[in-house]
């Protein structure tokens, strides 16, 4: 099974803000190596400006990195952003309909070429590659999810049926995913379980949405008749409290500061949330 870190999905509109602010700045203006590298292809035009958007963000991740504090995770930061990239570059080649170009022929076309050029466009060198279609797939499935509870949250909305709608689109689409982790252990899973977190932790002091599921469950791989406990019983015996955590902004569907998603914490109400359990 296909392993893959999906930590920086929940900070996709995040970095989508952040890559599309790079792509309109002049600053990065030095379009030769794409001008070269493309003159190779049969269809230069179709795909000189994902070669401009990759080439821009490398130099943005190469100087954020260098600029940046020492402290507080920097080359986790550096791989994140790295992961949006090359996320973005799939998006971009998988949506050309016209002309389209086998994804993994690009990508070694793009790694051969970078390869002769100065150290800064070798910041992502780990990550500069096709991503398999579980992957893809996976990330896209995840950032809907989020999409749907940062709606909910932050969504602005003239009927509150509306806001419980966004609600609702998460627990239907997580629980059509969670059968698949009855069965497998993967870091997918991994992250729809943090997403269920998130969700329960928000949804708990809920009372206008009386039909909406308050509290999306967990499952345990290693046996599948599992039983489930409440999962804030569980933190309190384990911690004393429940933890509150930061919320990453959404993309398009509302407007937040790009530093603001570090600052909002939930305070979620005390609630049964469940976990499983052998």
């Amino acid at each position: 099974m296909e392993e893959y870190d999906y930590a920086f999905v929940e900070e996709i509109p995040t970095y989508k803000s952040t890559f599309d602010n790079v792509t309109k700045d002049s600053g990065y203006s030095d379009y030769s190596y794409c001008d070269k590298f493309m003159d190779q292809s049969n269809h230069p035009d179709d795909y000189k400006n994902i070669c401009i958007f990759l080439f821009k963000g490398l130099m943005y991740i190469h100087n954020n990195k260098k600029n940046a504090i020492p402290e507080g995770g920097t080359e986790n930061l550096t791989k994140k952003n790295c992961q949006y990239l090359i996320y973005r570059l799939n998006h971009e080649l998988r949506n050309i309909k016209e002309h389209p170009c086998n994804t993994s022929i690009f990508i070694q076309k793009v790694n051969s070429y970078i390869s002769n050029l100065s150290s800064e466009y070798n910041i992502c060198e780990n990550e500069i590659k096709e991503l398999g279609s579980i992957v893809f797939n996976n990330i896209e499935v995840l950032n809907v999810l989020y999409k749907h509870l940062n709606n909910y949250i932050y969504g602005s909305f003239k009927k509150h049926e509306e806001r419980c709608n966004c609600a609702k689109k998460c627990a239907e689409l997580y629980d059509n995913l969670l059968p698949h982790c009855y069965l497998y252990k993967s870091t997918f899973c991994n992250a729809l379980i943090k997403f269920g977190n998130r969700y329960n932790q928000y949804l708990a002091g809920e009372d206008k949405c009386p039909e909406l599921k308050k509290c999306l469950y967990f499952p345990q791989t290693e046996n599948r008749n599992s039983e489930f406990t409440p999962l804030g019983e569980w933190l309190r015996s384990k911690t004393g409290k429940t933890k509150r955590t930061s919320y990453d902004e959404d993309e398009e569907s509302y407007q937040v500061a790009s530093g603001a998603f570090q600052s909002k914490e939930t305070n979620p109400r005390r609630i049964g949330y469940r976990i499983a359990y052998n």
